[in-house]
């Protein structure tokens, strides 16, 4: 919340909330500033958590090998929508629970 109180404009912001993201979903998200951040899909089914990190393995891995991670193997059908979501950046993930 003092995130955006003293940030009032969503772009300025590091972190924030969506309490209302769709019916009966809520979203949270955390942007550092150097390009790394995350997002967060709380839903009823459960909840969802993607992001970037320039420091990881798997970035790194990216970088020599020019190839997607796999880390999107095995995520339950209830999230599906999450994975073709384009605010959430999905094809910059380096990570994924």
């Amino acid at each position: 919340m003092l995130d955006a109180i003293l940030s009032p404009e969503w772009e300025y912001r590091s972190h924030s909330f969506n309490s209302k993201w769709a019916p009966g979903e809520e979203m949270a998200s955390m942007r550092d500033g150097s390009g790394d951040g995350y997002f967060i899909l709380f839903t009823e089914a459960g909840a969802i958590l993607t992001g970037f990190s320039h420091e990881s393995q798997v970035w790194q891995g990216l970088l020599e090998q020019g190839r997607p991670p796999s880390i999107f193997d095995g995520i339950p059908d209830e999230f599906e929508s999450f994975l073709t979501e384009p605010a959430f950046s999905i094809d910059d993930s380096t990570f994924c629970l």
